[in-house]
């Protein structure tokens, strides 16, 4: 898997092939972790007049309260180390 992760570095993705026919593809990871505020000011900037329930809004703070703490991922987990 080494010289594949190597030559994706050089390309923006990678064609897996089996007989000839395409059966995979590698690509960049899409970064998926952006703060509640970002896509609230994102919303905002298209236009977007959706509104949060207040039930909706009060899990999110109670998740939000619930995982204060920094999350370290374990030794062996590649590609967390990636999005730090």
């Amino acid at each position: 898997m080494s010289p594949c992760l190597q030559r994706r570095a050089k390309v923006d993705e990678i064609g897996i092939e089996q007989d000839n026919r395409p059966v995979a593809v590698i690509e960049p990871v899409k970064q998926a972790n952006r703060m509640v505020s970002a896509v609230i000011a994102e919303l905002k900037a298209r236009g977007s007049d959706a509104a949060m329930d207040e039930e909706f809004a009060r899990e999110i703070e109670e998740g939000i309260k619930a995982h204060r703490q920094p999350w370290t991922p374990p030794s062996w987990d590649y590609w967390s180390s990636l999005v730090r």
